[in-house]
């Protein structure tokens, strides 16, 4: 897609930083806060949200790492198969956001990962897309979806959560089952269950579920191997019928009625 020359190649993570809202505990705790633990401080401290650059597309199609990753394990070598699998990829700024600041602690991505979400709606608003389209891993999707809850109803929005880590801190574990997919056009998860990552499989009640585990490789793989298989699916599903081809820029519209929210597609089963 042409992009001036002025602003970062499509596909490089978003180098620009702008602090988050403050936490709202900030205020009441005072110098209370020095007594509580770490991990409860750090959760509460701004995020460092990323700068997207400028639009030079009506569309805008983000590719969101999980937890402990950054861009370049795999978001940023998704932008040349996802622009493929485009209509008009001309009508699309395709980038992979980078966040790994924020992602390092199973403890409180989750919840640093949604004010960013919160922060870049008011760029993505700012920025006038018509269409955005939302691609995230494991708990990128707590970012994705307060991305797309903070947008207005004048873009198409869809989500894609590939993995999705719908746990929240310690005690949340259901988080995202009943929230994930709430405020889009069309919503859905691709899903390994047996990759041994809790929290990442199940049905979500706003968003429609396809389950990849029967077409993951027969060798046997690792954890994290199984937790990134549906990443690895979607991308090669380009001519499929489902995944890529689903995708807005693809032509996927009026969804709901063929996959609806609440139920599961089982994929490559007999």
């Amino acid at each position: 897609m042409a992009t001036p020359a002025a602003h970062p190649m499509p596909g490089a993570a978003p180098t620009g930083r702008s602090p988050a809202r403050p936490c709202p505990l900030d205020d009441r705790l005072g110098r209370w806060a020095r007594l509580l633990p770490l991990t409860l401080l750090a959760a509460c401290a701004a995020p460092v949200v990323p700068e997207l650059p400028a639009p030079s597309a009506p569309g805008l199609i983000l590719l969101i790492h999980g937890g402990g990753d950054d861009a370049s394990v795999w978001a940023e070598g998704a932008v040349a198969p996802v622009t493929e699998a485009l209509a008009e990829p001309a009508r699309w700024d395709v980038m992979a956001l980078d966040w790994a600041a924020d992602a390092d602690s199973k403890l409180t991505a989750a919840r640093r990962g949604r004010r960013i979400g919160e922060a870049l709606a008011e760029q993505v608003e700012t920025a006038g897309y018509d269409d955005v389209h939302l691609i995230a891993h494991s708990v990128g999707a707590h970012l994705a979806h307060a991305l797309a809850l903070g947008l207005s109803e004048e873009p198409t929005v869809q989500l894609t959560l590939l993995d999705p880590f719908v746990g929240s801190g310690l005690v949340r574990w259901g988080y995202g089952r009943g929230r994930f997919g709430s405020g889009t056009d069309f919503a859905e998860a691709v899903v390994n269950r047996d990759d041994g990552v809790p929290s990442s499989d199940g049905l979500l009640d706003e968003a429609h579920v396809f389950d990849v585990t029967a077409t993951r490789p027969s060798a046997l793989l690792t954890s994290q191997e199984g937790h990134r298989w549906p990443i690895t699916w979607y991308l090669q599903s380009a001519g499929s019928g489902l995944g890529l081809d689903l995708a807005l820029g693809a032509g996927g519209e009026d969804l709901w009625d063929s996959y609806p929210p609440g139920e599961a597609s089982l994929l490559g089963g007999s």
